[in-house]
């Protein structure tokens, strides 16, 4: 008990959130000036993976498109992304209508990043577009599962109690009492999971259902299936019950 009060007193620090950073244009050239290659899809690839570094101010969020997205969107279980794009347009449950792949990647602009969308017309648009259609599966190597492997309902209603001795017991080493994640060059070496780095209220992971299936499936980082179902949905409750910013759009 006084370990996990110990883990737990950096949290109430994080309940005071400071005030949003102003949001700003991304360069319209942003996309063509970024280093190494000249091919769009690897310019996406470099947006994919180094989203905050490269676009800064575009968002709030210290993540990534490759922090929910692993392995460059080609890992079953982790909202895997081989052959999407050409599933668009369709229909988007959330929104209630069909919706665009780039209407799609703007909904993860403003709600897992935390931020503006992207110029349907941007440079950086186009690249990342151009690396989803060059997305596939590691050789020798069945297409991943789309989207996420979903979790079946628990034994037991999720605990958010119970679910704080799992984070501190699995996920506090590499996330941090805090939730804060850790960060090499503004880059998430783990990311943020609550506070003003992580997504927001209106972002899929902010649904205990979505959280669940995405950490039994994945969760810790290379000890797959280390948390059971029973603790998946637990931690999920507790870390989606913490502090976070607020999605502006429309409600979840």
């Amino acid at each position: 008990m006084k370990k996990l009060l110990l883990c737990l007193a950096p949290l109430l620090v994080s309940c005071s959130q400071p005030p949003a950073p102003s949001l700003t244009s991304p360069s319209p050239t942003a996309a063509a000036e970024l280093p190494h290659s000249e091919t769009p899809p690897d310019k996406g690839q470099q947006l994919f993976t180094q989203t905050y570094q490269l676009l800064p101010s575009q968002f709030q969020a210290r993540l990534n498109c490759n922090s929910c997205h692993l392995a460059g969107g080609t890992s079953s279980g982790a909202f895997a992304l081989v052959g999407v794009a050409k599933t668009y347009p369709k229909l988007d449950p959330r929104l209630g209508h069909k919706i665009t792949i780039r209407q799609r990647i703007n909904e993860c602009f403003t709600r897992s990043l935390n931020g503006r969308p992207l110029d349907e017309k941007s440079p950086e648009m186009e690249a990342l577009l151009a690396y989803l259609d060059t997305v596939q599966a590691p050789p020798g190597k069945p297409a991943p599962v789309p989207g996420l492997i979903a979790l079946a309902a628990p034994p037991q209603p999720a605990d958010p109690k119970r679910g704080a001795s799992v984070y501190n017991q699995k996920c506090v080493e590499c996330h941090q009492a805090d939730g804060g994640g850790q960060y090499v060059d503004n880059l998430p070496l783990f990311p943020a999971l609550w506070g003003d780095k992580a997504y927001n209220d209106g972002a899929g992971l902010a649904q205990p259902k979505d959280l669940a299936s995405f950490v039994h499936a994945k969760m810790p980082l290379g000890r797959t299936r280390a948390i059971s179902p029973q603790e998946a949905w637990d931690v999920a409750a507790f870390i989606d019950s913490q502090p976070r910013p607020a999605y502006t759009g429309k409600p979840h």
